[in-house]
């Protein structure tokens, strides 16, 4: 995983593992099964989340469909999330796969 700081972190790597909580929050692990896993929205409820719910359900699909390419992708935060700890909530804005 590579991290660069500017106005905002930009979290590149592999998505390692994708889940949904039972309480509706998409998780990610980017980079490795080691990495972090983070919180990125919820696909019940925008509350306390940068994405609302549509968004949410979007980025769920194409971080599978990430994930199962094995393709590299770029998760831009508002802030240092590429430092988060375990079950962090990343302030994800936007995400881009890169192929």
């Amino acid at each position: 995983m590579f991290c660069t700081n500017a106005r905002a972190a930009v979290c590149e790597g592999p998505i390692a593992a994708v889940g949904v909580h039972d309480e509706g929050q998409l998780v990610v692990r980017q980079g490795t099964l080691d990495s972090p896993i983070w919180e990125i929205c919820n696909i019940d409820d925008s509350a306390g989340y940068e994405a609302n719910v549509a968004t949410c359900k979007g980025w769920l699909a194409m971080l599978i469909s990430a994930q199962k390419a094995g393709a590299t992708v770029h998760l831009y935060t508002r802030s240092t999330a590429c430092n988060l700890a375990d079950w962090g909530i990343a302030d994800v804005y936007f995400i881009e796969d890169r192929g």
